[in-house]
């Protein structure tokens, strides 16, 4: 009978995961999700109103590029630090 190892003999690596985070609820932590549950309801709201999503796809491609840059620019706001774009 060949010898079988016990659960609690093994080796086994991994990561430690500390929680010693803190939430920071910033305008941009909070600004992020919620840039993308409304994009997420532009596009919804657009397919409900018109049924097609053709009209769907042009009003998610107009919408979601102004809400990223808005949402740059209240990113790049927050500190006086520069964007990565303004690099």
């Amino acid at each position: 009978m060949e010898y079988c190892a016990s659960l609690g003999q093994f080796v086994v690596r991994g990561l430690q995961i500390e929680d010693s985070w803190t939430f920071d609820a910033t305008i941009p932590a909070i600004s992020m999700p919620l840039g993308a549950v409304v994009s997420i309801l532009i596009i919804l709201m657009a397919w409900l109103t018109y049924g097609d999503w053709g009209v769907t796809w042009n009003v998610g491609a107009r919408f979601i590029p102004l809400l990223i840059g808005l949402a740059e620019l209240v990113a790049s706001g927050r500190d006086g630090e520069p964007s990565p774009n303004e690099l």
